[in-house]
């Protein structure tokens, strides 16, 4: 599967203290805090969700590589503006 985003892409995105499987969040890389994830959330449990990678194949930087991670400190993309071709 494609992934949703596209390196360029500009995302709009809004605190949100609740998660909700199926959103699409901005938050820090647990192991690289310099570096943004734009990720699915697939599984919320209480205070932590789970978050998956739209194109699993090209990249392991989800909870498949790092767990659960907070939903605190993590933004809801609530649009987009697609990156010129």
């Amino acid at each position: 599967m494609l992934p949703s985003y596209a390196n360029g892409d500009l995302v709009f995105a809004s605190k949100s203290k609740r998660a909700r499987v199926g959103q699409v969040r901005v938050l820090r890389h647990p192991y690289n805090p310099g570096m943004w994830l734009v990720k699915r959330v697939a599984s919320v449990r209480g205070d932590d969700m789970t978050i998956s990678s739209d194109n699993p194949d090209a990249t392991r930087a989800d909870s498949r590589e790092f767990g659960h991670v907070p939903v605190a400190g993590s933004l809801r993309v609530i649009g987009r503006l697609r990156a010129r071709s």
